[in-house]
């Protein structure tokens, strides 16, 4: 194997391609995904919210994000978890290079909860771990009508 291959697979390994060869010899859905900002998609934006009954647990994972750029709103049966996240990169090799690198994006989440009781919900937020409780609504009494 030619140097060049070598040094292409070790950088593919690593998935930070540095010459327009690693790009071209990549699968052309790692070439897509090099230009998408991760934290952009939906779908990164892991949650499991869980019916215990009497209330929900919902639970979040937002890697990367800080507890002030978290925002939970709760209108009308409607629960939306948003949030910010910012970085920045800088990286310098041995050749004197420097690369700065910017990236930011919001994203959110909505559920529709139409029993949830926003007066009996607890949040807390912990190594990039939003944990939600919220209670349900008491449900109206349920009567027997006898019918005579």
């Amino acid at each position: 194997m030619n140097a060049m291959k070598r040094h292409a697979l070790m950088n593919m390994n690593k998935h930070e391609p540095t010459t327009i060869f690693d790009l071209m010899t990549r699968p052309l859905s790692d070439f897509e995904n090099f230009f998408n900002a991760p934290m952009l998609k939906g779908e990164d934006f892991k949650v499991n919210l869980a019916d215990d009954g009497d209330h929900y647990e919902l639970t979040a994972e937002l890697p990367g994000v800080k507890k002030e750029d978290v925002k939970v709103h709760f209108d009308d049966g409607m629960l939306t978890i948003s949030a910010e996240k910012k970085t920045e990169n800088e990286k310098k090799d041995e050749r004197g290079y420097v690369v700065k690198e910017r990236s930011e994006g919001s994203f959110s989440r909505s559920f529709y909860l139409e029993d949830a009781d926003e007066g009996r919900s607890e949040a807390s937020f912990e190594n990039g771990v939003l944990k939600l409780t919220l209670g349900k609504k008491a449900s109206a009494s349920k009567k027997v009508i006898t019918i005579k």
